[in-house]
């Protein structure tokens, strides 16, 4: 048996959970999540069950793993954009866009606000709310970190989801300038990025 790199592997590992990742997301524009079955990604994907349990113990992991490679690579997009005194959590925009993208299938993953799945997508928005806010100088008078976090996770929730199942006509853009505007009035005055409040405090 010829020996295989480890490049060689990852590419392979990388390949195939690529079209068990896309095998799914296909399906979600097809039928509820909770209707697909391992068979079914399986024959979409076309490859063995075996395959499949070499890579997920299951498809909630898989669904994990596809919601979570689409935020990483959001985050790589992200990784060069600073806050600013209009834009306090630069996750935002990349969100709506990538939701535009694929709207279809965003609106299957929220089309239950009980279902696991809207849970664990607010659990993984309520991560980087958290990472940005925990980079912020907050006032006196700020309420306590933890709800500014559910307030604009709230938020943020709320409006992507009215957008996508409304199938509003705004734009990506124009959706996070409205997001933005709110969190501005909602919990900018309590403090911001510090950076931004060290600039504010040296002009004062």
């Amino acid at each position: 048996m010829p020996n295989l790199s480890t490049k060689t592997i990852d590419r392979r590992v990388g390949r195939t959970r690529g079209m068990l990742q896309g095998a799914l997301k296909q399906l979600l524009l097809e039928q509820h999540y909770a209707a697909i079955t391992v068979d079914d990604i399986c024959r979409h994907a076309d490859v063995a069950r075996s395959t499949f349990y070499s890579h997920y113990p299951d498809k909630d992991a898989l669904r994990s793993a596809m919601i979570g490679e689409q935020l990483r690579l959001l985050d790589l997009a992200n990784a060069s954009r600073l806050p600013s005194a209009e834009c306090l959590f630069v996750f935002s925009r990349s969100l709506f866009e990538h939701a535009g993208e694929i709207r279809s299938v965003h609106r299957a993953l929220m089309a239950n606000a009980g279902d696991e799945i809207h849970l664990e997508a607010r659990r993984l928005v309520r991560a980087r709310v958290i990472r940005e806010i925990d980079a912020w100088r907050l006032d006196k008078e700020s309420p306590p970190r933890a709800a500014l976090v559910e307030f604009v996770v709230g938020a943020f929730m709320a409006l992507l989801a009215w957008w996508v199942e409304t199938e509003s006509a705004l734009t990506p853009a124009e959706l996070d300038a409205a997001f933005q505007r709110m969190v501005r009035c909602g919990v900018g005055s309590f403090g911001g990025p510090k950076a931004i409040s060290g600039k504010n405090a040296a002009s004062r």
